[in-house]
Parts: structure tokens; C-alpha cells; sequence
């Protein structure tokens, strides 16, 4: 996924995995005291009312710190919508904890899996503009790379729309990454499982439209064809007819330059991500 990552290297580590880097959408961010006593209000009932999805009568709520600590998360950053605007936001913990840099609201995260909405938008959008037929064959306007149909996908193509809705019977639902030293694939050697690619071939293990399954292998067919009908680098499209538009000022899908504020990535033990 090169480029259609949001590739964000969070100080030390270079991911693929359709990835933005998202920042408040874009959005002004207000300071806490200029908020009104009811905002305040609702944001120290988040903060110190937190619980799990069922809870029974005098079970204890949790404060935003101890979750934290339970989760060995270093650093959390709050956006809440409320009426189609921005109401409030919050940052706590840490950027990078050996580098002692606090988390603020302008502290870019890569987005991960979110940005699959985002990347849609961009596909949407060459739709709108009758380049591109949702439910014509993927095969028509792949140039750089074609998908290889198989007895397993009978007489069906598989078709943009199936692409978005996950259910175009692919297989590779995600990608693990490569670190800094590592020599990143093309797209086509990530979707034809070839090295210096770390993950299989995208290939058909349903027949098209036969079920959901997700398939995060699908989603990168989808941001080459974006690539491949607009002759334009990823990032660079995604730029002009998604972000821009919806206004989202502090969101790319390039790497982020040193001048930008970046969280360090965390495993799930809460080691730093080489």
C-alpha cells in the first residue's frame, strides 16, 4: 500500500496499511477555557465516567487515566462532534514517552483502518465524474497490475463496488508493515505476494458477491485504481479531491515532515514499535 497508506513513519516506524494521518479533521482547536461551563461539564463526565458496554447496578466507572494505565496506552487524543461541529478536544499521555513529549491536539496519529472511508470518497468521486463504473470489471481500468481470476471466482468479475463492500470474496485482510530499514514493495509486488512484499497474493477465495469478508487487499486494488485512471500519485489526488475539500487541513496521506508533531507507535504491551 506505498502510498495509499497515509504512510506515517510516528518518529520511528514506516507502516502500509491504507493509514491516514488525521488530525481534528481539519478543524480549529478551541483551548479548554474558552469552552462554557456545560462543555466542561460533559468533558470531566468522559474523563471520570468511563465504562464498559454493559454495566449492572454499583459497578465502579473508570477515569480516563486508570483506563490508560489498564491498557498501557501512552497517549489519547479526544475530538467530539456534536451538531456537525467540533465541541471539544483533548489531549492526554504522551507522544513519545523516552522523549518525555507531551500529546497535544495537533498531534498527527496514523488512522489506520478509518482511512478505508476516506479512500472510498476518492473512489466516489472519480464515479461522480463518469470515470469509473462501479460495477464494471476492476480488469478494465487496471493497467499497471490486473487481478488473476481463478476457477474460484467462476464467471463473475469482481467489481469496484464489491471492492468498497468487502464482499468480492478476497483473501488478506490486513497488512503488518515494514520497518524503516526494510526496502518497500510496489503495490503490484503487494498484490502479487512478491518479494520484497511480506504478505501472500491477493487472491479470490469466495466467489464474487457471494459474502462479506473483510479484505483490506481489496481496498489497495482500490487505491490502484484510483492511480491508474488518474495517472496521479495517490497522496496527491487524495489531496486535491478529498481532504482539501472537506476542509481537512491537517490530514495527508504523505509522510509527515519533521516540522509536523507525530505520536510514536506502541504495541499492544506498550513497547515502542521499531
Amino acid at each position: 500500500m506505498k502510498k495509499n497508506e497515509i504512510e506515517f513513519e510516528m518518529n520511528k516506524i514506516t507502516k502500509l496499511s491504507l493509514i491516514v494521518l488525521f488530525l481534528g479533521i481539519g478543524i480549529t482547536i478551541s483551548k479548554a477555557q474558552s469552552y462554557s461551563k456545560e462543555v466542561l461539564e460533559r468533558i470531566t463526565k468522559v474523563e471520570n465516567g468511563l465504562r464498559a458496554n454493559i454495566r449492572f447496578t454499583n459497578d465502579a466507572l473508570w477515569t480516563m487515566d486508570e483506563r490508560m494505565k489498564f491498557h498501557k496506552i501512552n497517549g489519547v487524543s479526544i475530538a467530539v462532534i456534536h451538531d456537525y461541529k467540533l465541541e471539544w478536544s483533548k489531549a492526554y499521555g504522551f507522544a513519545d514517552v523516552n522523549m518525555g513529549q507531551n500529546l497535544t491536539t495537533e498531534t498527527r496519529f496514523q488512522a489506520a483502518s478509518i482511512s478505508k472511508s476516506v479512500n472510498a470518497m476518492g473512489v466516489l468521486n472519480l464515479v461522480q465524474k463518469k470515470k469509473l463504473d462501479l460495477n464494471a470489471d476492476i480488469n478494465d481500468y487496471l493497467t499497471s497490475w490486473k487481478f488473476p481470476y481463478s476457477s474460484v471466482s467462476g464467471n463473475k468479475k469482481i467489481t469496484t463496488a464489491l471492492l468498497l463492500s468487502h464482499t468480492a470474496g478476497l483473501r488478506e485482510n490486513g497488512y503488518a508493515g515494514y520497518s524503516r530499514k526494510q526496502t518497500l514493495p510496489t503495490i503490484p509486488q503487494i498484490l502479487g505476494g512478491q518479494k520484497p512484499a511480506n504478505s501472500p497474493a491477493v487472491q479470490s477465495i469466495y466467489l464474487p458477491g457471494l459474502k462479506f469478508e473483510y479484505a483490506g487487499g481489496g481496498v489497495l486494488i482500490s487505491q490502484l485504481l484510483i492511480m491508474d485512471v488518474t495517472k496521479l500519485d495517490y497522496e496527491d489526488y487524495m489531496q486535491k479531491n478529498v481532504l482539501r475539500p472537506l476542509g481537512m487541513t491537517n490530514s495527508s496521506f504523505d509522510p509527515p515532515s519533521p516540522q509536523m508533531s507525530v505520536a510514536t507507535g506502541y504495541t499492544e504491551t506498550g513497547e515502542e514499535v521499531e
